[in-house]
């Protein structure tokens, strides 16, 4: 048996005791690396598990109770609402989450379609303003698209900002958005200590939809949030790279029993005419002699048979306000109406 000589013997504790160093050390690392993956986790996890809902779907039901358009959301009739909750930024961001949270709340009656919206964000930085119809569109708003024929041709779009001030704009694929559109709603808003929630109430009998026991409609829903740019959420995630919007909505199912308004309009209109003439071409103080008043009337009446059909009837017509003319009133003007 070979002798070990001392400074052997040491070089082979000293390695040992480099390995064991070796090992512990190597086996912190792993342990550092885990424990910052695992405390990394959920802050990263939580943005790659955010995921666009593309033509989500809705499924609602009767209120349990009455709705009072207030801005307050304690109401009975809110208890059984559906919560759509899931929104996605569309501009400047491209399907990424909100910075604020979204919930709106939806329900109906036998005569109207509830809406309410509840946004948390900082009341400081909320912009407002008291205002005309159809002039919040710099502000802080929300609101509901809806194409309830589902064909992607047309929507009503309908908004109002957090003090409950109303906007609608009829969209059209092919033309774009009509301002002139009004449309009979109820809304209110109110200012919380943690954001802003609005509450609205639209008539069904203001709606043009199909008529059948039930309903199934496209529908979005829309926040304007204008802060360091004009940002907007929306609850179907809105791909940039389709050309149609009307055709990326969600779905609102549930609607049953529901009937649309006939619409009935009525014009009259009353055209007048009247002459002089100067009683002495060569006094101009001789006064006028003034001729008879020659009135013609005229009636136009609109009437709606149907959702999709829409008859118009005319009596002496005052062509300024036949076919697709927007109404005018007219009031002792000198030029005829175009």
């Amino acid at each position: 048996m070979a002798a070990v000589s001392g400074d052997e013997w040491g070089k082979k504790q000293w390695k040992r005791k480099m390995d064991t160093v070796r090992k512990v050390v190597l086996l912190f690392v792993l342990f550092l690396v885990w424990t910052m993956t695992l405390f990394a986790q959920p802050a990263g996890s939580s943005k790659q598990t955010f995921t666009p809902r593309f033509r989500p779907v809705l499924q609602i039901n009767p209120a349990a109770g009455p709705i009072t358009i207030d801005g307050e959301l304690d109401d009975p009739g809110w208890r059984s609402a559906a919560r759509a909750n899931h929104f996605v930024e569309i501009f400047p961001g491209d399907l990424t989450p909100p910075p604020i949270h979204i919930e709106a709340w939806l329900t109906y009656d036998e005569n109207n379609l509830y809406l309410a919206f509840r946004i948390q964000d900082d009341p400081q930085k909320i912009r407002y303003s008291l205002r005309d119809r159809d002039q919040i569109f710099q502000d802080d708003f929300v609101g509901i698209l809806l194409d309830p024929f589902g064909r992607g041709a047309w929507a009503y779009e309908i908004f109002a900002n957090p003090l409950g001030i109303q906007a609608d704009v009829l969209r059209s694929a092919s033309t774009g958005e009509d301002p002139g559109f009004d449309l009979i709603f109820k809304s209110r808003g109110k200012i919380t200590a943690d954001g802003y929630q609005v509450e609205m109430a639209i008539p069904f009998r203001s709606l043009r939809f199909p008529n059948t026991e039930e309903q199934t409609w496209r529908m979005n829903l829309f926040v304007n949030h204008p802060r360091d740019s004009r940002r907007q959420y929306s609850w179907a995630a809105i791909s940039r790279d389709d050309p149609c919007v009307l055709c990326q909505f969600g779905y609102l199912k549930g609607i049953r029993g529901v009937h649309s308004g006939r619409q009935v309009e009525l014009l009259p209109a009353l055209v007048s005419s009247q002459s002089s003439v100067i009683s002495n071409s060569q006094d101009p103080e001789s006064g006028l002699n003034h001729g008879a008043v020659h009135s013609e009337p005229s009636l136009n009446l609109k009437y709606g048979l149907s959702s999709t059909s829409v008859v118009d009837f005319t009596i002496n017509p005052d062509f300024s306000q036949v076919e697709a003319d927007a109404d005018q009133v007219d009031v002792n003007t000198t030029f005829a109406l175009f």
